[in-house]
C-alpha cells in the first residue's frame, strides 16, 4: 500500500514495516539537524529513530510569489513500533520560532502493527490469563460439551468445545516467563500462571468425573457402545502420545509466531490441533466409567483407569510440548537476548 503525501513534495512513499514519512519545510540551513536533536533530545542514540534523506525540492507557496521554499522528504526509521508513535507525537508539534521550519508526519507504515516489539508482546501476555467469572464459565462449558462430544460420538461437538476453551491462555504465560527475564523475575507471575493452569485441569477432570455418572444414569454407555471412537481415540500410546508430542512442538511455534503477529485466532487453532481439552475430560469419564459400571471385576477397573490416564498423559505431554517449542520461538524471535536485558528496545525479528 502506498501513501500520497499531502504536504509540498508531493511524492509517493511505499509503507514498510515501521517506517513514517517526514516532510521538513525550511528557509535556511540547519533547520533539520536542529528539529531532529529537539525530537530526540532526551533519548539516547540507539533509541532515537533514524532519518533517512529522500530529496529536496524547492517551491513556491501559493500567494507567496518570489519565495522559495526548500522541502526535504525524510524516511523516519525506527525498531520499535512504541518509540516511532513517540517521534510522530512529537513531529506533530514540533515548530521552531527561529528558521521558521516544521515538521509533519504524512503518512505510516499500515504493516507496523502487524509485528509486535517484545515490550507490546509482553503485555499481550499479561493480559492472557484465566481471571473473573466469564473465563471459568467458558472453560466450564466448553468442558461439558466436550464431555458430551466424546459420550455420543460427536466431532463437531468436541472441536465447538475447544473453540471456547481458555486453557491455552496459561500456558502461554508459563511458556513466555521462562524466557523474558522480566516476568522471570516476576514469581508471582509464573505462580499465578501455574495456578491457574492447574485449577483449569482440575475442572476439566472433575466435569468428566461428575457428568460420566450421570451419562451412565441415562445408559448413553449402552445407547453409544462405549467406548466411543472419539474416546476411544485418545487412549492408545503409540498412536496418539507419539504423533500428539510431534503435532504439539509445532503447535508451540505456530501458537508464538501468531501472538508475534496480533493472530489471536493462533491461539484457538493451536488449542483445536493440539487437543488439550478433550483428553483431560476423557480421563474423567474413563475414570467414572470404571468405577460405576465394572461391579467386582478388577482387571476391567484397571483396564478403564490405565485408559483414562493415558488420556490425561496425552496432555501433559502436549502442553510440555508447546511450552518448550514456543518458549525456543520466543527466545529465537529476541526475547530475552542480551540486549534486552541492558535495557534496548528489541525487537522481535522480521519475518
Amino acid at each position: 500500500m502506498a501513501y500520497t503525501p499531502s504536504g509540498p513534495s508531493g511524492d509517493r512513499c511505499v509503507g514498510l514495516h515501521r517506517l513514517a514519512l517526514v516532510n521538513v519545510c525550511q528557509h535556511q540551513d540547519g533547520v533539520v539537524e536542529d528539529m531532529i536533536n529537539r525530537i530526540c533530545s532526551e533519548k539516547s542514540p540507539e533509541e532515537c529513530p533514524s532519518f533517512v534523506r529522500l530529496e529536496t525540492r524547492s517551491v513556491v507557496p501559493k500567494g507567496r510569489e518570489g519565495s522559495n521554499v526548500s522541502t526535504t522528504s525524510y524516511l523516519a526509521i525506527s525498531d520499535d513500533n512504541v518509540e516511532l508513535d513517540n517521534l510522530i507525537a512529537a513531529a506533530q508539534e514540533a515548530r521552531l520560532e527561529e528558521g521558521g521550519g516544521s515538521l509533519s508526519v504524512l503518512g505510516r507504515s499500515p504493516f507496523n502493527t502487524e509485528r509486535l516489539s517484545i515490550e507490546e508482546l509482553r503485555q499481550v501476555v499479561r493480559r492472557q490469563d484465566i481471571r473473573g467469572i466469564a473465563a471459568w464459565c467458558n472453560l466450564l462449558v466448553a468442558a461439558g460439551m466436550a464431555a458430551v462430544g466424546l459420550a455420543t460420538d460427536s466431532s463437531a461437538t468436541v472441536v465447538a468445545s475447544m473453540l471456547i476453551s481458555p486453557l491455552m491462555s496459561p500456558i502461554i504465560q508459563l511458556s513466555f516467563s521462562l524466557v523474558d527475564w522480566s516476568l522471570w523475575k516476576e514469581r508471582s507471575f509464573m505462580t499465578n500462571a501455574f495456578r491457574d493452569f492447574f485449577f483449569a485441569v482440575l475442572g476439566c477432570v472433575s466435569v468428566g468425573l461428575a457428568l460420566g455418572p450421570a451419562f451412565l444414569w441415562a445408559r448413553m454407555d449402552e445407547s453409544w457402545h462405549w467406548p466411543t471412537q472419539e474416546m476411544d481415540s485418545r487412549t492408545h500410546v503409540y498412536r496418539t502420545l507419539v504423533p500428539g508430542t510431534i503435532i504439539s512442538i509445532v503447535s508451540g511455534i505456530g501458537v508464538a509466531n501468531g501472538l508475534r503477529n496480533r493472530g489471536i485466532n493462533a491461539l484457538v487453532g493451536v488449542a483445536i490441533s493440539a487437543s488439550l481439552l478433550p483428553p483431560l475430560v476423557n480421563s474423567g469419564i474413563y475414570m467414572a466409567w470404571g468405577l460405576l459400571r465394572s461391579g467386582s471385576e478388577a482387571e476391567v477397573v484397571q483396564a478403564r483407569f490405565r485408559k483414562g490416564c493415558v488420556s490425561f498423559m496425552l496432555t501433559m505431554i502436549n502442553v510440555l510440548g508447546v511450552i518448550v517449542s514456543s518458549a525456543i520461538w520466543f527466545r529465537i524471535r529476541g526475547v530475552g537476548t542480551t540486549a534486552e536485558k541492558k535495557g534496548a528496545s528489541a525487537p522481535l525479528l522480521a519475518a
